[in-house]
């Protein structure tokens, strides 16, 4: 590509980068949440700033592979399980059957 002109591959990039950024944030809150840690005190015990840690969960700064290693040590999981999210449809596929259970 010319000189100042995306590349393809750049804009995917983004996609990709913002993807995971919601992804990583929505698993943070969901294993905190089901583990009774507020996510304050998880940036405490994993020495992350909360400051920082609001930056990440908010997608104004990136997360580390440093981070993301403490944050599953606090949470007890493998750090992949903080990547790993469901497609949408999939996530309001298992809510509709568990509405229809109630």
């Amino acid at each position: 590509a010319p000189s100042g002109q995306p590349t393809t591959l750049g804009c995917v990039t983004k996609a990709v980068d913002r993807r995971l950024e919601r992804v990583l944030a929505r698993r943070i809150r969901e294993l905190a949440d089901a583990r009774d840690i507020p996510v304050s005190h998880a940036a405490d015990r994993a020495l992350i700033a909360r400051s920082h840690m609001w930056a990440v969960l908010n997608a104004e700064r990136s997360a580390t592979l440093a981070l993301v290693q403490r944050l599953a040590e606090v949470l007890e999981v493998d750090p992949l399980e903080l990547l790993r999210g469901e497609p949408a449809r999939v996530r309001a596929k298992k809510k509709r059957a568990r509405s229809a259970r109630a």
